[in-house]
């Protein structure tokens, strides 16, 4: 039960891992977005109709910050796993060790009593 509980939060940290760079792809992509249609409204020429532009910009950095909170969720969860993978490492270690501990004061007992 106790390895079941560390192999859980392994995979649920190597899950969450995963997740974030396929978010972290989606935050890069979304800024080279932004920067591209923000270059495109500085190198317009006068006259230019760059409401459009300006709109799909206002709308990048709209996903942007919704990616990105997604993102910032997302490193939190990997944290909390990796608290919950370490806690469940240490109960492993230490039932094992009281598993150890009480088999040697069972042996020494025995071996006194010959």
């Amino acid at each position: 039960h106790l390895f079941d509980a560390y192999e859980s939060a392994k995979e649920a940290l190597k899950d969450s891992k995963a997740r974030q760079k396929e978010i972290v792809t989606l935050v890069n992509a979304t800024k080279q977005r932004i920067d591209s249609i923000s270059e495109l409204i500085q190198n317009s020429e006068e006259g230019t109709n760059i409401d459009e532009l300006k709109e799909q910009l206002v709308q990048a950095k709209k996903s942007y910050r919704e990616v990105y909170e997604e993102f910032s969720i997302c490193k939190e969860q990997i944290q909390e796993t990796q608290s919950l993978k370490s806690r469940a490492m240490n109960t492993l270690i230490n039932a094992f060790n009281d598993y150890l501990s009480s088999g040697m004061q069972v042996n020494s007992v025995a071996e006194g009593d010959r």
